[in-house]
């Protein structure tokens, strides 16, 4: 399960961060044209393309980390209702050594 997280984690930061670079970089062209005095262009398909596959990929990634999330708490839930609870424990000890005869 770690391992999944620590995947999902380096896919979903890859993408955010490759979607914030190629906005950014687009950004400043758009800034350069429009301070030289001509007509801003929208961007290339390819980055506006890439930018939009990035965030779905980044998206895929959150939900897979709620999943696996929740996959290890539904896991985890039955082992701890397994055991005793500590007051239960300390009440049998109490018991058993009020039992035991002394000698």
């Amino acid at each position: 399960m770690r391992r999944a997280w620590v995947i999902l984690t380096v896919v979903g930061g890859i993408g955010l961060l490759g979607a914030i670079v190629l906005t950014v970089m687009e950004g400043v062209k758009y800034r350069m044209r429009e301070d030289q005095g001509l007509d801003p262009i929208l961007a290339p398909a390819w980055v506006a393309i890439s930018s939009y596959l990035r965030l779905a990929l980044f998206v895929l990634a959150l939900v897979g980390l709620v999943v696996t999330g929740a996959i290890a708490l539904a896991r985890r839930r039955p082992r701890r209702a397994a055991f005793p609870s500590l007051d239960q424990t300390r009440m049998e000890r109490a018991a058993s050594v009020r039992s035991v005869p002394s000698g």
